[in-house]
């Protein structure tokens, strides 16, 4: 099968999207099938990578959000060609913007069956970046600060979580919608989209697990430093852990300044390392040797390094608004929390340090993560999906398609206005 699969996200871009997408590709063309990549990069191009095709489009770097490329002119006659040449015979969009736009009227145009793939609830991802301007350093954008000056913001702030969702509509114009977690296909459901339409697929995990002793007290978080991951909680909570501990901060993003700001001024920098980015290799020693992985991310679809976490056996705790809340079970691989607060997280942090024997019984629980989170499995379920048709009224696919388009263009007025008060 010529499979054609649109991201806007993608390397050198790190982060769990990225992650997914190409080991999805990998799976793939490993099975036999033709994989041709359409993606947003930093130069126009083309290039074959372990097999899978991969065709670049140039986009501009958004400046409030430095790994997010757009571009706002579509390459429409470019990615046409290329998907009838290569004679695509299923199109995979994993994103709603500029290279999903594209799927999508590639697929109505051409005929061409559209599967989609949910990665992240982004009006709950703009709601913690924009608070994130009131906790961290970071320089708030002039627009925000003329709304507030003018008591606009918070008129504003409901009118675009409004209108977000209905830009996250283009998902249910598919066929098929993915999504890598029960918890974000009920969300999902709440704001309109089409329950019978909505398959649960995890995300693929690839990590190589050694057996080597727990380091004694080794408090461990991955993922990217940025206002949703809410590592502020985490490192808030260190401050109220009874046991003697070390803490490692993997990963890189917009606040690490702040949040090593943060570490010192509440005392615990002595105890934490930030690490910035790491090679797989390295990242692999760290859940191997970990007593206890926290992650008190909000609104993760999925969150992929508790997934990792448990796949080396090291129990994690997360709080329940997120994906993870799937496969992570209370006092049997982990913890989960029903609020975001430190002494929470502290309290839950001093009784795993303090039962040792919680981490001798997560062998079984890795185990089962790994067979989860298979890439076999994972491919099997999604060529099932390509196979199988799934007839949408018209009339439902004009409606969702009328929605995400008033979403887009309320979406897009947005980005292009505070561009425009930043110049």
């Amino acid at each position: 099968m010529n499979i054609g699969i649109f991201t806007d996200t993608f390397k050198p871009v790190t982060n769990g999207v990225v992650d997914a997408v190409w080991r999805v590709c990998k799976g793939f063309q490993k099975e036999g099938h033709k994989v041709h990549l359409f993606a947003l990069s930093d130069c126009d191009g083309y290039e074959k990578v372990k097999g899978v095709h991969i065709h670049k489009f140039k986009g501009k770097q958004f400046k409030f959000y430095p790994d997010l490329l757009i571009r706002y002119r579509l390459p429409l006659r470019r990615v046409r060609r290329l998907v009838k040449k290569h004679r695509i015979q299923v199109i995979h969009s994993n994103v709603n913007m500029c290279m999903g736009l594209c799927a999508l009227i590639i697929s109505v145009t051409q005929k061409i069956p559209l599967i989609t793939t949910f990665h992240t609830m982004v009006p709950e991802f703009i709601e913690c970046f924009i608070t994130s301007w009131e906790d961290s350093t970071a320089k708030k954008p002039t627009l925000l600060k003329w709304m507030e000056k003018i008591k606009l913001d918070k008129v504003v702030y409901k009118l675009a979580r409004k209108f977000v969702w209905y830009w996250m509509r283009y998902f249910n114009t598919a066929e098929w919608l993915i999504v890598p977690s029960d918890y974000t296909k009920k969300v999902l459901v709440s704001h309109g989209m089409t329950e019978k339409k909505i398959i649960v697929v995890p995300n693929p995990i690839e990590t190589k697990v050694k057996k080597v002793k727990k380091h004694d007290n080794l408090i461990l978080h991955v993922g990217r430093l940025s206002a949703e991951k809410r590592v502020d909680m985490f490192i808030k909570s260190l401050k109220y852990v009874k046991h003697d501990f070390k803490a490692v901060i993997t990963s890189d993003g917009p606040l690490m300044n702040y949040l090593k700001e943060l570490a010192e001024e509440e005392g615990v920098a002595d105890k934490v390392i930030f690490t910035g980015f790491i090679s797989r290799e390295e990242l692999d020693k760290y859940y191997d040797k970990a007593t206890v992985f926290v992650s008190a991310a909000e609104y993760d679809t999925f969150n992929n390094c508790v997934a990792e976490a448990l796949s080396h056996n090291t129990p994690a705790i997360i709080n329940n608004n997120s994906g993870a809340t799937d496969f992570v079970k209370n006092n049997k691989n982990g913890f989960i929390l029903k609020r975001n607060h430190p002494r929470d997280f502290a309290n839950k942090i001093d009784w795993i340090l303090f039962n040792k024997e919680f981490n001798e019984s997560m062998k079984k629980a890795g185990e089962k993560i790994r067979e989860y989170t298979a890439i076999d499995n994972i491919i099997k379920s999604i060529e099932g999906l390509y196979q199988n048709r799934n007839k949408t009224s018209r009339l439902k696919k004009i409606k969702d398609f009328m929605v995400y388009t008033t979403g887009a263009l309320f979406s897009y007025s947005l980005l292009l206005i505070a561009g425009l008060f930043e110049r």
